[in-house]
């Protein structure tokens, strides 16, 4: 069954990666990254979705920029509390401080 979201797997024991997390998205994630505490994820018609992941066990979605705001995302980086998103629209930076 697919799911739209992202998994955290432990993978301190390489040959047997544990299933620490799963969360849902409204739309399938295309690209992650990670700086500190925070997790940007990139999802085409679904914008970009910010994460804080100071509990990797329950990251709480801190906020969701759809495709309607800021158009079809191509990717989402984090780089000094700021999230940079490539879309249909043009570059876009945002600031998460």
């Amino acid at each position: 069954m697919r799911q739209a979201g992202f998994a955290v797997y432990d993978i301190s024991n390489v040959s047997n990666p544990t299933l620490v997390c799963q969360k849902e998205t409204n739309e399938y994630i295309y690209t992650i990254d990670i700086e500190g505490n925070n997790m940007v994820l990139g999802s085409h018609s679904g914008g970009v979705y910010l994460y804080d992941i100071s509990d990797i066990i329950n990251p709480v979605l801190v906020g969701n920029l759809d495709s309607d705001k800021i158009g079809y995302t191509y990717e989402a980086v984090l780089r000094n509390n700021k999230i940079y998103a490539s879309t249909r629209q043009g570059v876009y930076e945002i600031g998460i401080d």
